[in-house]
């Protein structure tokens, strides 16, 4: 009699066991998020237009160069008052600049015509005329990271900011502070973080991979029966 109830609780251990291992196998094979942004997007890399030598197209793209910057704009804009074409990061800073040095800023002269504008008078891209919008993407450009890939400049510069296996990130890991490109933190840093999050095969917890070999299984259990039941109470 005994060994026929001594069986099914060995078949439920063996079961809860094997889930334990099966958790824990699955948290050492970490992913890295794809919406983790590039910690360098604040440099004037980030906030200028693409370098001629990253423009692949044969049209001819000069008539679409930041009147500042001299690059492809990332984000375009144009003066409604002459048509000049600029980074809007490019005029947002010219316009900046302007208001430190001058007691009266609502009209700005262009840059390259001198025709005043007023501060708002700045067209962005979803503003365009289609066929200019069209003429803009029409430009292929490819990822000044180097990673191979290659679009119009909009589709790059999200790329570039958000996918790029180049870009420098920081780990996602709370309070770790290695920054390097997403492709080595995912293949060198992010399974041996020691602030990695993994599943306590014990009580199927969530534990830091440099606390796991100190964890108490029944400490933390208690810990978080005293939180859910706090939890409750309110």
């Amino acid at each position: 009699m005994s060994s026929n109830i001594k069986a099914p609780i060995l078949l439920l251990n063996f079961k809860i066991h094997f889930l334990s291992l099966i958790i824990y196998e699955m948290s050492i094979s970490v992913k890295l998020p794809k919406n983790l942004p590039n910690v360098e997007v604040n440099n004037p890399v980030f906030e200028s237009g693409f370098d001629e030598e990253f423009i692949e197209t044969l049209l001819p793209h000069n008539i679409v160069i930041c009147g500042i910057c001299q690059g492809l704009p990332r984000r375009p804009a144009s003066l409604a008052q002459c048509g000049h074409l600029f980074c809007e990061l490019c005029l947002k800073r010219l316009i900046d600049e302007f208001r430190k040095t001058h007691l009266s800023y609502e009209v700005i002269p262009c840059p390259l015509c001198r025709i005043p504008f007023p501060a708002y008078g700045i067209l962005t891209f979803g503003q365009f005329q289609f066929w200019s919008q069209a003429l803009y993407k029409a430009i292929q450009v490819k990822c000044p990271s180097g990673c191979g890939f290659k679009g119009n400049a909009i589709d790059v510069d999200h790329h570039q900011v958000f996918l790029c296996p180049k870009r420098r990130i920081k780990c996602p890991n709370e309070t770790c502070q290695i920054i390097m490109p997403a492709c080595d933190m995912e293949e060198r840093h992010l399974q041996d973080c020691p602030l990695l999050l993994m599943t306590c095969p014990g009580c199927l917890l969530p534990v830091k991979k440099s606390e796991l070999t100190k964890h108490n299984c029944q400490q933390k259990l208690a810990e978080a029966v005293v939180g859910m039941s706090s939890f409750y109470i309110l």
